[in-house]
């Protein structure tokens, strides 16, 4: 599992790129550096709900 994983610095410096220039579409998906289209066969829209869900109540704390 650690071998498929990125580092913690290259994650950090993916991040960063990301937050220094965001995308302009509301809702981005990426792995590996590479956007992903929403609506494909990895997008399971359940998922999306719930992590809305989550993130919406860690906004409210």
């Amino acid at each position: 599992m650690r071998r498929l994983r990125p580092s913690t610095a290259r994650s950090s410096s993916s991040l960063e790129a990301i937050l220094a220039e965001p995308p302009a579409v509301p809702l981005s998906v990426f792995r590996r550096d590479r956007p992903v289209p929403p609506t494909g066969p990895s997008f399971d829209p359940a998922a999306g709900g719930r992590l809305e869900a989550v993130l919406g109540r860690l906004a409210a704390v």
